[in-house]
């Protein structure tokens, strides 16, 4: 089973890898990744508040966006 997690927890993951990676010298610090800005992070919370996944014993998978 898959654990959930939150993008906050995502992006503080990728910043921690990327800075773990210029730290071992893997990459440059002008590689390293950036995490995303807040407006892209609020975007893709409101979608995944507004989207609906449903089951159908017909259809399968029902998704809909509830706006």
């Amino acid at each position: 089973m898959l654990k959930n997690i939150t993008l906050e927890e995502l992006a503080e993951f990728t910043q921690n890898e990327s800075q773990i990676l210029a730290e071992l010298g893997l990459c440059t610090k002008d590689e390293v990744i950036e995490t995303p800005s807040q407006h892209v992070v609020d975007n893709v919370l409101n979608y995944s508040k507004a989207l609906s996944i449903r089951k159908s014993n017909i259809v399968g998978t029902i998704e809909s966006v509830l706006n």
